[in-house]
């Protein structure tokens, strides 16, 4: 590859760039155009993710490869890779629906037949989905550990003919590697790339366009995410957050008919628009369809009436574990979908994320030009002014506040060889120490250490950062936000690796006064103890609470064969650590519970014990607290005993929680746990020093 082809491969651009007078706008100018919310264009109720994109659902990944050749190529490919592992052997719970069916959607019906996603997706223009799902297949039978199978490729597309020849077999085969192996998490390009370049939206520019939404954790705290490949034709009249953007721009539907004498009349009409739908939330196959019907509401709302020759089509899947099945299996597999009844705020959250995307993809889009034709971005300044006139602007201003003030921690995400590892921080403003929880066997990071109770204060990271601390809390693989490892498995030496990949991360982040304090609860705490024995050097503390283990005992290899159990969590498991009468209010267990099925719905599956014969408490130089629960019976007195006495740090300390269980940081000894365990940072942050 030569050294120009790498560097236009960098930026999802293949093809010769144009002399300045008839090349498209270049990646620059995208980035001077907004999005919606950056005018003030606020859909719905529900907060965005941290990206407001479709790579907020944990695990989602999306790239471009953008084509722009000649004087008449100007097309391009978006590709999104749902989930991470195998997609063959564990496919996704999806559907698609089909809001109008005037296209050419490859592997429709059998996702439809089976309800399983079992490829990336890919977005192109109409004549390339062909060649664009045989490049695809051979992208993944070229993939690590791929063997001789069928494959489903999904391949989406639009009409990008007004500026693109795509009669012209404009897509190759290092066009689609591009776009996939180029996809990642975070922030998604916009507008005029990938799939979207030579796209139009009414009577303007189109393309790429994604949104996310977060339901509050009363509501399940799922994400939605969306992207679309927007090419509505001029058809039907833009509307945004209801006011009448297209006839304030003198561009309608009809328009040739009731003003033909109008310099701007466009008799074109008909179109197309691609959307996926993402989210974590554990739906089946029928509860998708129902929410992919949803997206269609959302588009209905930017002025679209599904002309006669649009293809509308909508593809949804959910990236929960608690719905992802075997491809194969002799025996039932558990699932555990959320009813009929919780769909509801759902439906919403998809509905408001399509209608964003639009906008975003029609806002973000820039001019484009060919000898075929010339697709002109909307123009910002009277669009906003339009707005500014209906009083559309800024509605979440005018929001009553909600009846529980929450700040949900900031979700980072940290790669771990590749995987992605969902991180969540909480700070005091000027912060300069920083500690990382890590959470148990069954529960995830926010369950545990980020417990909202309305009237209650039980949060364990809020009571650190109240002491002026950094706290952080990392989800395990196949916990909460972070997908299982593709082998479907955790050990604990990968689990300890991983948090010391996330510690490396931290100290990063930011000039703390000392490294970072590392914190393990229950399975957490011998998680933790590998991990500072495998590298010491990478934190100030160490603290071990609800310490399971007894450090005699030694673990045999796995059996051979060992399957995965994939066992369904309960609400009387979520429930069990509450062991002292009174400790806890019934509310509050209630809500734990609640928050903890949400987030775990299956219990991750657990081998290679044998990593916990390598506990060696000897190892221990750094300073190190041990605390227990007065009433804990995970942490049997004479295994403490053993462990603190094996401890070699010159800054040892135990601690017994008077009334406390396994669970004392959300009970009523929470002041004296946090006490004890601050005054304990505070004398390991001297030594440090």
């Amino acid at each position: 590859m030569s050294i120009a082809l790498r560097s236009l491969l960098l930026f999802g651009v293949i093809g010769i760039i144009l002399p300045c007078s008839a090349r498209p706008a270049t990646a620059a100018d995208d980035q001077s155009r907004p999005r919606a919310r950056d005018l003030g264009v606020v859909v719905g109720v529900f907060p965005t993710g941290p990206f407001n994109a479709i790579t907020d659902v944990a695990g989602v990944r999306v790239g471009h490869a953008t084509i722009i050749e000649g004087d008449d190529i100007r097309t391009g490919v978006t590709a999104i890779i749902p989930a991470t592992g195998d997609l063959y052997t564990n496919p996704l719970p999806a559907w698609i629906h089909v809001g109008n069916g005037y296209g050419k959607l490859t592997g429709s019906t059998q996702v439809q037949e089976f309800g399983e996603l079992e490829t990336p997706i890919l977005l192109t223009c109409t004549l390339c989905v062909w060649k664009a799902s045989d490049y695809l297949a051979e992208w993944i039978y070229s993939q690590p550990g791929a063997t001789e199978h069928t494959v489903n490729p999904v391949v989406g597309e639009i009409n990008d003919s007004v500026v693109n020849n795509m009669w012209a077999s404009p897509v190759r085969r290092e066009h689609v590697f591009a776009a996939l192996d180029s996809a990642s998490g975070g922030p998604v390009a916009e507008g005029s790339v990938g799939g979207g370049t030579g796209s139009q939206t009414y009577h303007w520019k189109g393309g790429i366009g994604t949104s996310s939404r977060v339901l509050p954790d009363e509501l399940g705290g799922y994400t939605v995410g969306v992207l679309v490949q927007s090419n509505l034709l001029a058809g039907a009249t833009l509307q945004m957050n209801g006011a009448p953007v297209g006839r304030e721009l003198n561009k309608y539907a009809y328009q040739d008919i009731y003003a033909s004498s109008s310099m701007n009349a466009i008799n074109k009409q008909d179109g197309s628009i691609m959307m996926v739908v993402a989210t974590d939330a554990p739906l089946d196959t029928r509860t998708l369809g129902r929410l992919a019907a949803r997206a269609i509401m959302g588009l209905a709302r930017t002025g679209s009436v599904a002309e006669n020759g649009s293809g509308d089509y909508v593809i949804a899947f959910s990236t929960s574990d608690a719905v992802r099945r075997k491809r194969e299996s002799d025996k039932p597999f558990p699932t555990a979908a959320l009813l009929n009844a919780s769909m509801t705020p759902l439906f919403a959250a998809t509905a408001d994320a399509t209608e964003e995307a639009i906008y975003n993809a029609l806002l973000k889009a820039t001019t484009v030009t060919s000898k075929r034709g010339r697709l002109a971005a909307i123009p910002i300044a009277p669009v906003r002014e339009i707005l500014e006139k209906y009083k559309v602007l800024d509605w979440d201003k005018t929001l009553p506040p909600h009846s529980h003030e929450v700040t949900r921690p900031t979700r980072h995400t940290v790669s771990a060889d590749g995987h992605p590892l969902a991180v969540w921080e909480k700070s005091a403003p000027g912060a300069d120490e920083a500690i990382l929880l890590v959470h148990g066997r069954t529960w995830s990071a926010l369950p545990d250490f980020d417990l909202q109770v309305e009237g209650e204060d039980l949060s364990l990271m809020d009571g650190l950062v109240a002491e002026g601390y950094a706290v952080y809390a990392v989800d395990l693989r196949g916990y909460g936000e972070t997908p299982r490892d593709a082998s479907g498995w955790l050990t604990p030496g990968r689990a300890a690796d991983d948090v010391n990949i996330v510690l490396e991360w931290i100290a990063g982040a930011s000039e703390w006064r000392t490294r970072p304090h590392l914190f393990g609860w229950s399975m957490g705490s011998t998680i933790a103890q590998l991990a500072a024995q495998r590298q010491p050097g990478n934190i100030a503390s160490l603290t071990l609470y609800g310490y399971w283990h007894n450090p005699d005992d030694q673990y045999p290899a796995d059996p051979p064969g060992l399957e995965l159990a994939r066992e369904i969590n309960t609400a009387e498991a979520a429930a069990s650590d509450f062991i002292v009468p009174g400790s806890i209010s019934e509310k509050a267990i209630d809500r734990y519970v609640e928050q903890a099925l949400a987030a775990d719905p299956v219990k991750t599956d657990l081998r290679g014990l044998s990593d916990y014969n390598a506990l060696d408490a000897s190892q221990l130089t750094m300073p190190t607290l041990v605390i227990r629960g007065e009433h804990d019976p995970l942490a049997a007195p004479e295994n403490i005993a053993k462990l603190y006495t094996r401890i070699k740090s010159g800054n040892k300390q135990w601690v017994s929680v008077p009334g406390g269980d396994h669970a004392a940081f959300l009970e009523s000894p929470r002041a004296y746990f946090i006490d004890e365990l601050v005054t304990f940072l505070k004398d390991a942050a001297r030594t440090e020093q």
